[in-house]
C-alpha cells in the first residue's frame, strides 16, 4: 500500500532556520533564505522560477542551497546535482535504514501536466493505478545492471535520463554520459557571496572574473543584464551622493570655463558624459522652449486690438485704400482685454489724484494759471492737461520675419494675467548649486561605532555580574533553607527525647524557634532581593540586545561608508594616475 504524503506546518520554524526568518532580502523575487547550514540562494534561475505566488515552493527549495551551487566561478551540472543527491540519500539509508517502499509525490513540483520518473512495486494502489501527483514510469523500460534483485524481480525501475534515475541503485554511484548531462548550469549559480549577521548580504560582483574551466565558458559569470543593472544603479547613487553638495550627478561635468575645456571635451568621449551633457542640454532647452510657450500664451491670450483710429488725412472721405492705415501694420496690440484696461485707468486714476493736489496747492499759492481751469457740469472747476504714466510695455517680434510687425503687450510689469509668466522667468528651472554641506565622514561614524561597542562591553560586563551575584544569592538561599530545614528536625527529635516537662530544653527550643523565624525571615527578605535582582537582570538583558541590534546597524553603516572610502580612494587615486599621465605626455 502506498505510503500518503508527509504534512508539515507551514508556521513551524526548525532550530536551524529560525535565525533566519528576519532577512531584510527577502522580499526580493528568487530569494531564498538561508540556515545555519547555507547561505541565501539568489539566481537568475530563482528570480524566474520563484515569484511572489510560489511561497510553498520557496519553502520546500529552502535548504537547496549548497557549495555545488555557491563555489565561485563554477557552474554546477546535472550529473553533479545528480550525484551529490545520490550521495545524500545513500547516507541518509545508513543513518536511517528502513524496509518500507512508497511512493514518490512530486507534490505540484513539476509543470502541470508533466510527469517524470517512476514507481516501484509498492507505489501501487489496489486497483493498479497512481495517484495524479505521483512520479509515473515511461511506456518503454530498460532493465540495468544492479537495478532489480531477486526480491523484487517485478518492481518498476526508472530509466536512465529520467529526473530520479539515481535512485535505481543506491549501491553503485551514479553515472551518465548524455551530453546534457554534463552542460554547466550558470543560470542556477548562486549570485549570494556571504551573510554577516550585522551588515547583511553581499553579492558577488558583476565584473568578477574567473578562470574558465572548459570551452566557451564565460569568464564573467556573474555579469547578467539584471545584476549589471542594480551595479550600475548602485554606482550612480553613490556619485550622486558623493557629489550631493554640487547638485548630484550634474555636478560631474566640468564647467565650460577655458581651463576646463580639456576635461569637457574627455567627458563628451564617455557614455556618461555624453548623457549627462545630453540631459543638461535638454532641460536647457526645455527652460527656453518652456518661456517662448508662455510668450505665445501671453500674446495669443485674448483678442488683439488694432486701432483702426489712423485715418487718413489725404483722401476726400477718410477711406481712401490700404496704404493710409499702415500704422496697424506695424503695431498690433495684444492681450489688451479690460483686465488690463481697467488696471491702467486705476494707475492713470491714482495719477490724476495726485495731479489734483499738486493743483489745488498751486491754486492756493496763486501760481496757477486761470487758463488751465475749466468748469465741470456741476460748476465746479479742474485743471486742464495731460496725465502721464510710466510703465514697462513688452515687444514681439516673428523670428525669421525680418523687420515685420511689433506686437505690443501694454503695462507687461503690471498686467495681472501676465504674474505667473514673470514668476516663471524670474525662477530658474534648473538649480546649479546648492546649499553647501558635507556629508558624514567615515571617522564620525567610527567614534559612534567605537562608542556602542563601549557601552555594549560595560553592558555585558555589568550583566555578568548581575548573574553572578544572583547565582551567589540563590547559593545562599538554599543554604539557609537547608539550615532552617535541619533546625526544625533537631526541634523535633529534642521534644521527642526529653519531652515537654524539662524546662531547660524548653529554654533552648524557644530560642531554637526564635533563630529559625529569624533565619526566616532573613530567607524572606535574601528572596525579595534576588526577585529585584532578577528584575534588574531581566532589563539588563534586554538593554543589552538592543544595544546589539543598533551595533549591527552601526557596523552595517561603518561596513558601507568603509566600502565607499575605498572606493573613492581608488577613484582619486586612478584620477592622480591619469593626471600624472596626462603631465607627462604634456
Amino acid at each position: 500500500m502506498a505510503a500518503g504524503p508527509m504534512t508539515t506546518n507551514p508556521a513551524q520554524v526548525p532550530l536551524h532556520d529560525a535565525d533566519h526568518e528576519l532577512d531584510e532580502h527577502a522580499s526580493i523575487q528568487g530569494y531564498v533564505r538561508g540556515t545555519d547550514f547555507s547561505l541565501p540562494y539568489l539566481s537568475a534561475w530563482s528570480r524566474l522560477k520563484l515569484s511572489e505566488d510560489c511561497a510553498t515552493m520557496t519553502r520546500l527549495l529552502r535548504h537547496m542551497n549548497c557549495s555545488y551551487l555557491s563555489t565561485p566561478g563554477e557552474a554546477p551540472t546535472l550529473l553533479a546535482l545528480k550525484q551529490h543527491a545520490q550521495s545524500l540519500c545513500a547516507l541518509i539509508l545508513e543513518i536511517n535504514p528502513t524496509l518500507k517502499s512508497a511512493e514518490i509525490l512530486t507534490g505540484g513540483v513539476l509543470d502541470r501536466g508533466k510527469k517524470t520518473g517512476s514507481r516501484n512495486k509498492g507505489a501501487k494502489d489496489g486497483n493498479g493505478d497512481a495517484d495524479g501527483d505521483t512520479t509515473m514510469a515511461n511506456a518503454s523500460r530498460h532493465e540495468t545492471s544492479g537495478a532489480r534483485t531477486a526480491t523484487d524481480s517485478m518492481a518498476d525501475h526508472y530509466e536512465l535520463n529520467d529526473a530520479f534515475d539515481f535512485l535505481a541503485d543506491l549501491g553503485t554511484p551514479y553515472w551518465n554520459d548524455d551530453a546534457n548531462h554534463h552542460k554547466p548550469l550558470w543560470a542556477l549559480t548562486n549570485e549570494v557571496k556571504g551573510r554577516h549577521e550585522a551588515l547583511g548580504t553581499t553579492y558577488h560582483c558583476p565584473f568578477a572574473e574567473s578562470e574558465p574551466r572548459g570551452k566557451d565558458e564565460p569568464t564573467k559569470p556573474y555579469a547578467s543584464h539584471h545584476n549589471l543593472i542594480v551595479h550600475a544603479n548602485a554606482c550612480l547613487e553613490r556619485l550622486d551622493h558623493e557629489f550631493s553638495a554640487v547638485g548630484g550627478l550634474l555636478g560631474l561635468l566640468p564647467t565650460t570655463d577655458e581651463h576646463e575645456q580639456h576635461e569637457l571635451d574627455n567627458a563628451a568621449n564617455t557614455l556618461l558624459g555624453q548623457w549627462l551633457l545630453f540631459t543638461q542640454h535638454l532641460v536647457g532647452r526645455m527652460q527656453e522652449l518652456e518661456h517662448s510657450y508662455g510668450n505665445a500664451l501671453d500674446i495669443l491670450s485674448g483678442e488683439a486690438a488694432i486701432p483702426w483710429q489712423h485715418l487718413s488725412s489725404l483722401g476726400p472721405d477718410g477711406r481712401s485704400g490700404r496704404e493710409m492705415v499702415y500704422p496697424q501694420d506695424r503695431w498690433v496690440l495684444v492681450n489688451s482685454g479690460d483686465d488690463v484696461f481697467e488696471h491702467l485707468h486705476a494707475l492713470l486714476d491714482r495719477q490724476e489724484a495726485l495731479k489734483d493736489a499738486k493743483d489745488v496747492e498751486s491754486a492756493a499759492k496763486g501760481t496757477l494759471g486761470h487758463a488751465l481751469l475749466k468748469q465741470d457740469d456741476d460748476g465746479s472747476e479742474y485743471a486742464r492737461g495731460i496725465v502721464p504714466l510710466t510703465i514697462a510695455t513688452r515687444y514681439y517680434r516673428l523670428a525669421g520675419q525680418g523687420r515685420n510687425t511689433i506686437f505690443v503687450v501694454p503695462a507687461y510689469e503690471e498686467h495681472p494675467e501676465l504674474h505667473y509668466m514673470r514668476e516663471l522667468e524670474r525662477r530658474p528651472t534648473v538649480v546649479s548649486s546648492i546649499q553647501p554641506m558635507f556629508p558624514k565622514r567615515v571617522t564620525e561614524l567610527e567614534s559612534r561605532y567605537n562608542a556602542r561597542i563601549r557601552a555594549a562591553e560595560a553592558m555585558g560586563l555589568e550583566n555578568l555580574k548581575l548573574q553572578a551575584h544572583q547565582r551567589t544569592l540563590e547559593a545562599q538561599h538554599r543554604s539557609l533553607t537547608s539550615e532552617v530545614e535541619r533546625l526544625h528536625l533537631a526541634q523535633e527529635a529534642i521534644v521527642r527525647t526529653v519531652g515537654m516537662d524539662n524546662v531547660e530544653m524548653a529554654t533552648r527550643l524557644a530560642k531554637s524557634e526564635k533563630e529559625r523565624e529569624a533565619l526566616s525571615e532573613e530567607v524572606a527578605a535574601m528572596k525579595k532581593e534576588l526577585a529585584t535582582r532578577a528584575d534588574d537582570i531581566k532589563k539588563h538583558e534586554d538593554r543589552y540586545r538592543a544595544q546589539q541590534g543598533e551595533l549591527r546597524k552601526l557596523q552595517k553603516e561603518v561596513a558601507e561608508h568603509e566600502a565607499d572610502a575605498a572606493s573613492k580612494k581608488a577613484e582619486l587615486a586612478a584620477l592622480f594616475q591619469k593626471k600624472t599621465t596626462a603631465g607627462a605626455t604634456a
